[in-house]
């Protein structure tokens, strides 16, 4: 069973359909969704559908993704989550999203570093990302948390 993490301003949780406004109001957002791998998301039913899929997914042990929720109001500004294990386990992908409301406060930062943290905790040696290359914030982001472009995929070693 997947842990909450806990930061100094922010929560990682697992996701609960109770979410559904909250990630709708991320998923739906036309700035948040500029470099994700999913079309913006027209109805909450689509949120409803991502979450059946996390649940698959995190069963299977194919994917593990948190809610990301703000300390103080328990408001969930984003996700994050590891997946796309190969090397018998030993690194994976990451994946991350946030409300554009909340983008350039360190939330992010302090999200990852939480995840990349109990990663390593699980026997996770190496993290990868795919990044957009028009998507300058994500790929300083990622440089800042210690990782190396490769070609287009940041790599970093725990």
């Amino acid at each position: 069973m997947k842990p909450d993490l806990f930061g100094s301003r922010v929560i990682l949780r697992s996701i609960q359909m109770n979410d559904i406004d909250e990630l709708f109001e991320i998923y739906s957002n036309i700035k948040t969704m500029e470099f994700a791998s999913d079309p913006v998301f027209i109805s909450k039913d689509t949120v409803k559908e991502m979450l059946e899929s996390v649940i698959r997914l995190e069963l299977s042990g194919e994917s593990f993704e948190w809610a990301i929720a703000d300390r103080t109001t328990n408001k969930v500004i984003g996700t994050c989550g590891i997946h796309i294990f190969s090397d018998c386990g030993q690194s994976c992908g990451v994946g991350c999203l946030l409300n554009s409301l909340y983008w350039q406060h360190g939330y992010m930062t302090e999200a990852l570093s939480l995840l990349f943290f109990h990663s390593k905790s699980w026997g996770i040696k190496i993290l990868f990302a795919d990044i957009d290359e028009g998507n300058i914030r994500s790929q300083s982001l990622f440089k800042k948390l210690g990782f190396e472009d490769q070609n287009g995929q940041f790599q970093r070693t725990l």
